[in-house]
């Protein structure tokens, strides 16, 4: 899973080139450790789900993961503050595209993969498709 080690690296250096020509730049600092955690709580979420743009009930995750509603809150903003360029296009990790408190007082935040890393992760979910007879 080169991918996924590219992913790694992405979130432990603020910049850098992968031999394939894609560049990654982390605007703003965050805990590597809790955005892996809720990075991979998100993927988990897309595998199960199968779409790129997700409802992401804070708590839950900090729950799952060990951490402080707060904590995911800031490493979301981090992911969301991560571009990636390719031939000279620019994208981001993922997109916040709205977050709002609900009536019973619950942080939900809806996000939405970007391009890189939704092709990767479909790529997966087309490998582990039953083949039909």
């Amino acid at each position: 899973m080169e991918w996924y080690r590219m992913l790694q690296t992405i979130l432990v250096e603020r910049e850098g080139r992968f031999p394939d020509g894609v560049s990654h730049d982390r605007k703003l600092e965050g805990d590597e450790v809790t955005m892996g955690l809720v990075l991979d709580a998100m993927m988990e979420q897309y595998f199960l789900v199968g779409q790129e743009k997700l409802i992401v009930a804070v708590r839950p995750i900090a729950n799952t993961i060990g951490r402080r509603p707060e904590e995911v809150v800031r490493s979301l903003a981090a992911l969301a503050a991560i571009s990636l360029t390719s031939n000279h296009i620019e994208e981001r990790l993922l997109t916040i595209q709205e977050a709002f408190i609900t009536e019973e007082g619950a942080m939900v935040v809806q996000i939405q993969f970007g391009g890189w890393l939704t092709h990767h992760l479909k790529i997966i979910c087309d490998a582990r498709a039953p083949v039909p007879n």
